[in-house]
């Protein structure tokens, strides 16, 4: 892309951005200062665009939420209450930023290429074209549906940002913006016990929270943190972290979401499984938390347990049909009430006709369903859910390849955490709808950028060496 276009699209966004502001500073007082944020936010990554992904690292899960009002669904759907996030603003004005700052930079050599470019276009271009003929078809309100829309192509823009300005000096700053983040939140959790039955991410008290976001913000921290007890040089540095982890075990816990301990188990034991180094001491460190836990912990962990069998002991009002799972009866409400939405999901909008089994009804198209896969074949149908899967065994490889080939302890821990992250949030997909929840999936874009870019790094270095041996 020319420096003549690239002004063009900031000059076209800006002129678009500009409109938005001038119709919402009558909403909500916090606008304007969100607005003032923004711009000292977009001269900070005029000057550096690493201060500018900085400061959206601390606003994956620290800031609020402006509500604009609601908005219907099509077909007698429940209206659902939209807003916007300042961490919303300021990735489009770190976006806008960086574009400017590119125009003037004399050594930036265009847009890094990846291995998951293609696919992610793909994708994206999927969610516009299902949505826009859900639209022509009134299956999708044209408002909701951009709206929404738009959340999933933001995670997009913080993967090119990412990407395309991160260094090799740059990631140990990214680490720390993030563990400072993830001290922040935990301080927040623990300020909750006493006054809510389960904790919930900052600003996001409505509804009594989210726990279910929060503990899928664990998951990805976790993994992390866990890899790099496997690949820290230092001793000291380790049982710091072992340390954090203890700390923050009991508000993960606190969460009491069912779907975030399904997710915990598979994910330490995948890294236990695939680990290079340190496999016994991991495996011993494990079997000691799991042995120590019920004593460390013991009222938590005995409201962990008691969620866990409230599934299966739990009340549902009459009308549901109690479910058998090997040879278990599911009598929780909440539980019955996912199952039911599946059945809907594929009975009444997949099942509609041969373009919803192909594409789905666009996002927004359906009603309200909890569970990754089911949601992504009402939506986007086969084709969805065969690119959104093969999108992520495509990285799971690529990351596990970077794991096998890298000797830096930086990049293993990073590409195998990226590995745990995935099968962890998988798994509790399984009955959340994880990968459209904004504070799981900024910080996992963000992580999926940092390994595409170590993985373009680790095939320059690659290069470099075979090009030294051939001179040789």
């Amino acid at each position: 892309m020319n420096r003549p276009l690239v002004l063009i699209i900031a000059m076209i966004a800006s002129i678009v951005l500009a409109i938005l502001i001038g119709r919402l500073l009558t909403v909500n007082i916090v606008i304007p200062i969100a607005i003032v944020l923004g711009l000292f936010v977009g001269f900070l990554t005029f000057q550096n665009p690493e201060n500018g992904l900085i400061v959206i690292i601390f606003s994956m899960l620290l800031s609020p939420e402006i509500p604009i009002g609601t908005l219907a669904g099509p077909n007698n759907m429940a209206s659902r209450a939209i807003g916007i996030r300042v961490d919303d603003v300021l990735i489009i004005v770190v976006f806008l930023a960086w574009l400017a700052h590119t125009a003037i930079d004399k050594n930036w050599k265009g847009f890094v290429r990846t291995p998951f470019n293609n696919i992610l276009l793909f994708m994206t271009t999927l969610y516009i074209v299902s949505t826009a003929i859900g639209i022509i078809n009134g299956n999708v309100n044209l408002a909701r549906g951009i709206l929404f829309g738009l959340k999933y192509i933001e995670y997009l823009i913080i993967y090119w940002l990412v990407v395309n300005v991160s260094s090799k000096a740059s990631l140990p700053k990214y680490l720390y913006a993030g563990l400072i983040t993830f001290i922040i939140v935990m301080i927040h959790s623990y300020s909750l016990f006493g006054s809510v039955n389960r904790v919930y991410a900052p600003f996001d008290s409505q509804a009594g929270g989210e726990p279910a976001t929060l503990g899928g913000y664990y998951l990805i921290i976790y993994a992390i943190l866990f890899s790099l007890i496997l690949h820290a040089k230092s001793t000291p540095v380790r049982v710091a972290i072992i340390s954090l982890i203890l700390i923050s075990m009991p508000t993960f816990m606190k969460t009491l979401s069912r779907a975030s301990f399904l997710g915990f188990v598979p994910m330490v034991l995948s890294m236990l499984l695939l680990t290079r180094k340190r496999k016994i001491l991991f495996g011993l460190i494990l079997l000691t938390g799991v042995l120590l836990m019920p004593i460390l912990f013991q009222s938590y962990y005995t409201e962990l347990i008691d969620r866990v069998k409230y599934t299966f002991t739990g009340a549902h009002m009459q009308g549901y049909q109690t479910l058998k799972l090997a040879g278990a009866k599911i009598e929780d409400q909440s539980a019955l009430e996912r199952v039911l939405s599946w059945e809907r999901t594929v009975n009444v909008y997949f099942l509609k006709n041969a373009r919803t089994m192909l594409i789905g009804n666009g996002i927004t198209g359906i009603r309200f369903t909890e569970g990754q896969f089911f949601l992504l074949l009402g939506e986007l149908g086969l084709l969805g859910v065969i690119t959104f899967y093969w999108m992520q065994i495509k990285i799971m490889l690529s990351s596990y390849k970077l794991y096998l080939t890298s000797d830096e302890p930086i990049t293993q821990s990073l590409a195998l955490g990226m590995i745990a992250v995935f099968v962890g949030l998988t798994f509790q997909s399984l009955t959340t709808n994880t990968f459209i929840i904004v504070r799981i999936m900024e910080p996992f874009w963000f992580l999926v950028a940092i390994v595409a870019f170590l993985i373009e790094q680790n095939k320059d270095a690659r290069a470099q060496q075979q090009t030294v041996i051939k001179t040789v």
